[in-house]
């Protein structure tokens, strides 16, 4: 996802979130 690797949603969201959503991302791609 582009937006996780340009650092926007760093702005928006907290660090720990952003890492839960980055799993998710992944584990969706694993799928």
């Amino acid at each position: 996802m582009v937006l996780f690797d340009d650092g926007k949603l760093s702005g928006y969201i907290g660090d720990e979130q952003r890492r839960m959503f980055v799993q998710e991302a992944t584990n969706d791609k694993n799928k």
